[in-house]
């Protein structure tokens, strides 16, 4: 796979912003959450169906986290356009303009 973008353009820098950041980590979270919470259920010799509702409620975790972080995330793209080449809004303006 080729990408016909230059290297510093928005779209392949934008993991290195932190756009893809916020939805990452209630994913993390969720990792985490399972990971203790069934060695804990595991250690104690618990019934299946209690593994199943922390896995239930480690999704219910990660898909209202991922929610909430795209929604505070800002995603527009001439702000992110001027963040990542530290220039004004304006200026960003003329730079998305197409060229004919």
């Amino acid at each position: 796979m080729t990408i016909d973008a230059p290297l510093d353009a928005p779209a392949v820098s934008a993991p290195l912003n932190g756009l893809l950041t916020s939805p990452i980590l209630p994913t993390l979270l969720r990792l985490a959450i399972v990971a203790i919470g069934g060695w804990w259920l595991a250690s104690i010799d618990a019934p299946a169906w209690t593994l199943f509702a922390l896995v239930g409620g480690g999704m219910i975790v990660l898909g209202l986290g991922t929610a909430l972080s795209i929604r505070v995330t800002r995603w527009g793209p001439l702000k992110r356009l001027a963040r990542t080449h530290a220039m004004s809004e304006k200026a960003a303006a003329r730079l998305a303009k197409p060229q004919i």
